[in-house]
């Protein structure tokens, strides 16, 4: 048996949960956006992302 705990992010759960319960598009990204301001988005976890490809399909 092993002694070390596996420890999930809040968007491994909030991923699985919607794989679970919702049907998947062509290209579901497993990002979990908790917030935006401009082109900087931070996810569930407090990951920072830069979007470089927001507004090319509006």
């Amino acid at each position: 048996m092993s002694s070390s705990v596996e420890q999930r992010t809040e968007s491994a759960r909030i991923v699985e949960a919607r794989e679970r319960y919702v049907t998947r598009g062509v290209a579901t990204p497993p990002l979990v956006v908790a917030r935006a301001e401009g082109a900087r988005i931070w996810d569930v976890d407090g990951r920072e992302y830069v979007d470089f490809a927001g507004g090319l399909g509006c």
